[in-house]
């Protein structure tokens, strides 16, 4: 999973992507993932896709007021998301990461579901003024390049 996580951190850091299937959703501006059901709610749209017994989810979270860092924005954004709904094992993060105005921490971790394991990874990106977050829960390898491709097509249509 640490190999994984330093790539998805050079991904988000990467050059910013465009391409003609565009979609904009609060500040974000990316590319959904082919074949994968669209669902929107009033604080996030989410795409999931279920192969057999294996399935993913991917969503965009609304944009909050950022507690000032990255460090309080990712942690906040951690335990709201992921450790309110769920007991992980082997938690991981990367260390903060800048550029283009914006820093960047994604963090992961394991949890259970009807005996499966869920591999969750949650990319929070703050600007000091404002945070934004990115979650995957998946339950198969070939999910999470899925959501490397996707985050390499996020780009912030606003920064404040």
């Amino acid at each position: 999973m640490k190999a994984f996580l330093f790539l998805l951190i050079t991904l988000c850091l990467g050059t910013f992507v465009t391409s003609a299937q565009q979609k904009n959703y609060d500040i974000v501006s990316y590319t959904p993932p082919n074949n994968w059901k669209e669902e929107t709610s009033d604080s996030y749209i989410s795409y999931s896709r279920i192969d057999g017994g294996s399935w993913a989810q991917i969503a965009i979270y609304k944009s909050t007021l950022s507690k000032g860092s990255i460090a309080e924005d990712s942690q906040n954004e951690w335990n709201t998301l992921v450790l309110a709904r769920h007991q992980l094992e082997n938690e991981e993060k990367t260390q903060p990461q800048a550029a283009e105005g914006w820093n960047v921490v994604s963090r992961s971790g394991v949890w259970k579901y009807n005996g499966t394991n869920v591999a969750t990874i949650l990319t929070t990106y703050s600007n000091g003024k404002i945070c934004i977050s990115i979650l995957c829960n998946a339950t198969a390898q070939p999910y999470l390049k899925d959501y490397q491709k996707f985050i390499s097509s996020v780009r912030f249509t606003a920064t404040s």
